[in-house]
């Protein structure tokens, strides 16, 4: 299922960092000399990741060398490890008690005393000091080579190129462009806004920040030579930034602020000083060094992604990594939104971007709602017309658009302030007051679909293009509550126990004593839930259905029918199918919660 994105503008590249304090240059002087021409300057800037591993996935990428301090810990949110990589000769050096994720490297990889590795190690030589950990194991097999390439050109524009220096405590913005040396002194505030900005020099002093108006797309900034970086670096909304920080120049450069965003340095050093609240994004350099005692948390360079040529928006879609950070609706949310803002949306408001993210959200869970039976083909109707109607108002009423995106406590696109029926349920179309529209459309028998859509594919998710076939799955029992039926019934399957974000489906063909023959119905993976009156086994997921559900769901919920037998498979969102379990067969058909369910 490709799922809806859209590009962003601009990016924040900034290239530079200077080491020096300097003077800068006085901006009367600048302004005399403004409007000479600088002639148009190229620039080629590469990244190389290991054989088919996407720089979208990699925390520090080196092409020559790499070294982590001690103590120093290069973490991934989520339960993935971050990844390292080094393509050069001089090999990936760990001081004592560095934690690290996954390592590749193309030279010898050293471990120092204590050393934990929470990943696999790819490399030629692994050299372990005492007490080192490696949770992954050491493989010397697989190559890393042929390098995975991004490249681009960076075109300095031929035009004038003021100087800016902003004095003590000055504030001031300039526009996307061409300029010279850009100088903040302390206490200096400089805006940028959504753009290509293209430096000779950046010196960013102590306590001195940058705000980046990014609403409308990244900001990209480019740096020739090496840039001073001792200040910070922030937007004007108050959520995180995505610079691209690109330094174009040799010497070496060296960050000492805590950033968040994307650095690359592809002919230069870069090194990471130790800092206090560490760094976050992702960082590529001819080498890289990170000082000890600090933090690096990846995040996806989605930025880099705005720098490519266009092309086919599933390609950039497929690059796009799930926040792992965040869990539940939120990141499904915060995954179309980088989507919208970094391949598909040109110039979109931000809170047009929220509000497209959570619609195509709600999409996606209507279509996996009407595969499970959990809504009807009529409620799918209305809701996809709901949602289609309230993005055109929205288009023409941008405050409108903002209002929903800050205040919608249900997530009906009908804000606070006007909403007649603040709780309303998921997927219910209302009316303009908040409310729901009671009058739904008729749509086809929902078996029919299901029959239908057994027989059909699934399109590739981009979450999915590495995605493990599911293994074949157990069906392990369904259980009611007898003294109260409105507690349902619990089914329990076995668990697939791949680590992966591609959505996985369970489908089940379950037949019941009332002699109506196999019954198909799905349960999304994400539905596993814990039930007061009983505690599915280990290695179990647990779906709970009631009579009152629709479609086959409500009709194995009644208790009115037993369950003779059922099998299941597990599918995902890649097109992959396990094969049908065998069909499971009760001594104690439905069996009471806390006695024994046993084959026949």
């Amino acid at each position: 299922m490709t799922l809806t994105r859209l590009r962003s503008q601009a990016i924040v590249l900034l290239l530079g960092l200077s080491t020096g304090c300097g003077k800068g240059v006085n901006e009367d002087l600048a302004k005399s000399t403004s409007a000479l021409t600088n002639p148009a300057l190229n620039f080629t800037v590469t990244i190389q990741t290991p054989h088919l591993v996407s720089p979208q996935t990699v925390t520090l990428g080196s092409a020559d060398s790499l070294l982590i301090g001690g103590a120093t810990k290069i973490l991934r949110p989520g339960t993935l490890p971050s990844v390292i990589s080094n393509l050069g000769a001089n090999g990936v050096d760990a001081e004592p008690a560095a934690v690290l994720g996954e390592v590749h490297s193309t030279s010898t990889v050293t471990l120092k005393d204590r050393v934990h590795a929470t990943g696999k190690v790819f490399a030629p030589k692994v050299i372990p000091g005492n007490s080192v950990l490696i949770d992954g194991g050491v493989d010397t097999a697989t190559a890393q080579t042929p390098a995975t390439v991004t490249t681009w050109t960076v075109t300095y524009p031929a035009t004038a190129a003021p100087n800016v220096t902003l004095s003590v405590n000055q504030t001031d913005s300039r526009a996307a462009g061409r300029y010279g040396s850009v100088v903040l002194y302390t206490g200096a505030k400089l805006t940028l806004t959504t753009g290509v900005y293209y430096l000779d020099s950046l010196d960013l002093e102590p306590s001195s920040k940058l705000m980046l108006n990014q609403d409308a797309g990244p900001v990209l900034i480019y740096v020739r030579n090496s840039p001073t970086l001792r200040g910070s670096i922030a937007t004007t909304s108050g959520s995180p930034p995505d610079p691209l920080l690109g330094y174009l120049g040799t010497a070496e450069a060296i960050v000492e602020m805590p950033f968040t965003g994307t650095i690359v340095a592809p002919s230069a050093k870069l090194t990471l000083r130790s800092v206090s609240g560490g760094y976050t994004g992702a960082f590529f350099g001819k080498s890289i060094e990170v000082g000890p005692n600090t933090s690096v948390t990846f995040h996806a360079p989605h930025v880099i992604l705005t720098t490519q040529p266009p092309g086919s928006p599933d390609t950039c879609s497929a690059a796009i990594q799930p926040d792992p950070s965040l869990t539940g609706n939120a990141r499904e949310v915060q995954y179309q939104k980088d989507i919208i803002r970094f391949c598909t949306g040109i110039g979109i408001s931000a809170c047009e971007q929220t509000i497209r993210a959570r619609m195509n959200v709600d999409f996606v869970i209507a279509a996996a709602s009407i595969y499970a039976s959990r809504i009807s083909t009529g409620t799918y109707i209305a809701v996809l017309r709901d949602r289609e109607s309230k993005i055109r108002a929205f288009r023409k009423n941008p405050t409108l658009a903002c209002d929903v995106a800050a205040h919608d406590g249900d997530g009906d696109f009908v804000p606070d302030s006007t909403d007649a029926c603040k709780n309303t349920p998921p997927l219910t179309p209302v009316t303009d007051n908040g409310c729901t529209r009671t009058s739904v459309p008729p749509g086809p028998d929902i078996t029919q679909v299901q029959q239908v859509m057994t027989q059909i594919g699934v399109n590739t998710d981009p979450r999915c293009a590495n995605a493990p076939e599911p293994a074949v799955p157990s069906p392990l029992g369904a259980f009611r509550f007898p003294s109260d039926p409105s507690q349902g019934k619990a089914i329990w399957i076995t668990r697939d126990s791949g680590v992966t974000d591609c959505p996985l489906y369970y489908q089940v063909e379950v037949q019941l004593t009332d002699g109506s023959g196999a019954r198909p119905l799905t349960f999304l993976a994400s539905e596993d839930t814990t039930l007061p009156w009983i505690s599915a086994p280990q290695g179990a997921v647990q779906f709970s259905i009631h009579a009152s559900d629709t479609g086959n769901r409500g009709a194995w919920a009644s208790y009115a029918v037993f369950t003779n037998t059922f099998r299941v498979r597990a599918f995902n969102f890649a097109g992959q199918r396990s094969a049908w379990s065998d069909y499971f067969n009760f001594l104690n058909v439905d069996c009471v919660a806390g006695q024994a369910c046993q084959d026949q």
